[in-house]
């Protein structure tokens, strides 16, 4: 959890009630507010720019979308910023992979005395086009303005090597290297002082690192415990995570008591996870219940309510593994869990139209469920948001899979893959990609696509559930 001044974390908190009551607008100005303050809080720069999507899709319609279109290119062209950046921010976060419309929008910002928002804008411009001069020369300064030394440094060497002859780029480097790294400042020591700064990045997340900042904390509201007691969450936020759970429990209990409104609710819910982990599952699951009563919207509170039950069950079942009216009963349980969640993301989906996290989540749980086609039409929706399309096509490529539609499946995979973020490393979600089109390959009797893509998970992964079997045995067959 980022680390925020009372200040700044009273800008987040209205930021995401804003969300919550989906004025989504007034929740764009307050992380803005916090982001111009604070521009490397990762947590708002992504609520910052998906408030700004869902006001997209909550405010603009086709003529609505032309007019924004029309009025912020003119404004841009007529280099009138001030008024072009609302126009200019909502397109481009309607259709956040068009780097174009990003750059225009990072322009402005930049012109406007926004420099946290526009890196931000640039660096999604620059996903999209990493090599282009005018954006990396657009970008520097931004990435300097706001301390964000090491990505200046990315661009002024990408920089270097478009523009070779330019004497000036080098000398960017070198003398923000030394500003950042020390030592001789060369592009050089980039990789190993960067590995410096990650290893103690990691160090202040360990165990003692906590535990400093709880002492430091603490240290803080002894000198004067009326004026700040809104240190304490914090100090309860710490405690549960190095598994402190009667000291979180006593500082959660003197928030309770102080009568603090704004954390109140994570109050009573830390308490009860902390009796949860101390496997007081009857006290949590009161309180698990309790919360649900009062925020029946709210599915962190069924999850926690169903979970709590289902690890009883599970309990029982450890010693008595061959029972089977205890077997029914977990069965039972996590039917009713579905269902109820169902329900649950069902009204918040009609409730929140057009929003891309609530839909997937309530494809998943459809196809949890097993009801694959109610989830199909759910998924395909959440697709066509840019920003949850990789996500989207993947579940709906396996929705497809599983009701034995194979050349959609095939199709739909096909399509994930071009929507997947470029990474370094394969990673898990890439691998399931390529193993369901060899598995669905394979269903239609196409032996070699099938051996293909299994090929690509067994190059980087021969441990990949079973793909070395599957692989191997396709090879043997066509020797």
């Amino acid at each position: 959890m980022t680390e925020r001044s009372p200040k700044l974390q009273k800008y987040f908190e209205k930021g995401v009630k804003a969300m919550s009551a989906q004025d989504f607008d007034g929740a764009h100005a307050w992380f803005a507010a916090l982001l111009e303050l604070s521009p490397r809080d990762a947590e708002a720069q992504t609520l910052f720019e998906r408030s700004q999507n869902l006001y997209a899709q909550q405010k603009l319609n086709g003529p609505k979308r032309i007019l924004f279109r029309v009025v912020g290119d003119l404004l841009f062209g007529l280099g009138i910023h001030k008024s072009a950046v609302n126009y200019l921010g909502v397109l481009s976060l309607d259709k956040p992979q068009d780097p174009h419309r990003a750059a225009k929008y990072a322009k402005s910002l930049k012109e406007t005395g926004q420099p946290a928002l526009a890196a931000m804008a640039y660096r999604r411009a620059l996903r999209f086009l990493p090599n282009n001069k005018t954006l990396l020369k657009g970008a520097g300064p931004v990435f300097e303005q706001i301390d964000d030394k090491p990505a200046a440094i990315d661009v002024y060497a990408s920089l270097q090597k478009l523009e070779p002859n330019d004497h000036n780029w080098p000398i960017k480097v070198k003398n923000l290297s030394a500003e950042h790294y020390g030592k001789t400042g060369g592009i050089t020591d980039l990789t190993l002082a960067r590995s410096d700064a990650e290893k103690k990045a990691s160090e202040k997340e360990t165990r003692e690192g906590k535990e400093e900042r709880i002492r430091e904390i603490l240290d803080k509201y002894k000198r004067n415990p009326d004026e700040n007691q809104q240190l304490l969450p914090e100090v309860g936020r710490l405690l549960v995570q190095i598994d402190k759970f009667d000291h979180a429990m006593a500082i959660w209990n003197r928030v309770l008591e102080s009568g603090d409104k704004e954390s109140g609710e994570e109050a009573v819910h830390t308490i009860a996870v902390c009796n949860e982990k101390k496997g007081n599952l009857d006290e949590a699951e009161g309180t698990y219940r309790q919360l649900y009563e009062l925020h029946p919207t709210d599915p962190r509170y069924l999850d926690d309510l169903f979970r709590v039950r289902l690890v009883r069950i599970d309990r029982e079942l450890e010693a008595d593994s061959e029972n089977i009216s205890l077997r029914q009963e977990r069965e039972k349980v996590e039917s009713e869990y579905l269902e109820q969640k169902a329900n649950l993301l069902r009204e918040v989906v009609e409730k929140r139209v057009g929003d891309p996290d609530a839909l997937l989540a309530y494809g998943k749980v459809l196809h949890q469920k097993g009801d694959l086609d109610k989830a199909i039409p759910v998924v395909q929706k959440a697709a066509q948001n840019p920003a949850r399309a990789y996500p989207g096509l993947r579940l709906l490529a396996q929705l497809f899979a599983e009701k034995g539609q194979l050349p959609l499946a095939i199709d739909t995979y096909k399509r994930a893959l071009e929507k997947a973020p470029s990474s370094k490393r394969v990673t898990t979600d890439i691998k399931e990609i390529w193993y369901g089109l060899g598995e669905a390959y394979l269903k239609l009797g196409d032996r070699e696509n099938a051996k293909n893509w299994f090929e690509n998970v067994y190059e980087c992964d021969v441990e990949f559930r079973d793909v070395r079997e599957k692989y191997e045995e396709l090879v043997a067959s066509k020797e």
